[in-house]
């Protein structure tokens, strides 16, 4: 997985400093077989907060993700999708939730994995892992669908706000955290769709 920015020119004037160009900020993932012999797939996802980027990059196709961060524990308000950085005290939920974007809701959500990173993106933490928390990661927690198999168009799961440590130096790296989730859309008129952590019963 790599993240590709783009640099902006600038242009030194008299009066000031002034660029007709706005950063565009986005990861690309690519996917090979087990022997690396045979490249699987390739996904993107634009990052720039920015809304004169145009709605057709940041998803193409007819299905779209969605992964928002609730103000509270009943999911019913989100913090705006480019809203500036939350500030938390060590130790806080923080309340996350993917979410499909369709026009055919009968797809259904399956989280390969989600992490969390810093700025520099040196560093990484898993937090989920093929539908379950990693059990060595205390911060992360999912909460299961019980109710009707419409909510399976969307995944739920707290996070502990933490921050990540200079292996180097043993302190605080103060940086901004990021979260990204990679997804598959599951059919359930073509196979069984259960996320098993995420799904009651399982």
């Amino acid at each position: 997985m790599a993240e590709v920015q783009t640099t902006i020119q600038p242009i030194y004037l008299k009066y000031g400093i002034i660029s007709r160009k706005s950063q565009v900020r986005f990861l690309v993932e690519c996917r090979y077989s087990p022997n690396h012999q045979a490249l699987l797939s390739v996904g993107y996802m634009v990052t720039t907060p920015s809304s004169t980027v145009p709605t057709s990059i940041y998803y193409d196709g007819l299905y779209g993700i969605a992964l928002s961060i609730a103000t509270d524990h009943t999911y019913t308000a989100f913090h705006p999708t480019h809203h500036p950085p939350l500030r938390l005290l060590l130790g806080k939920p923080l309340y996350l939730q993917l979410q499909l974007l369709s026009p055919v809701p009968k797809a259904v959500i399956l989280v390969n994995y989600c992490v969390a990173y810093p700025r520099y993106a040196r560093q990484a933490l898993v937090l989920i892992y093929e539908g379950c928390a990693n059990p060595n990661v205390h911060e992360a927690r999912i909460l299961r669908n019980v109710d009707s198999a419409g909510d399976k168009n969307k995944r739920r799961f707290v996070v502990q706000a933490f921050q990540f440590i200079n292996p180097n130096t043993n302190k605080y790296i103060d940086e901004d955290i990021y979260f990204m989730c990679s997804v598959s859309l599951c059919f359930s008129t073509e196979e069984p769709c259960v996320d098993r952590c995420f799904d009651a019963n399982t």
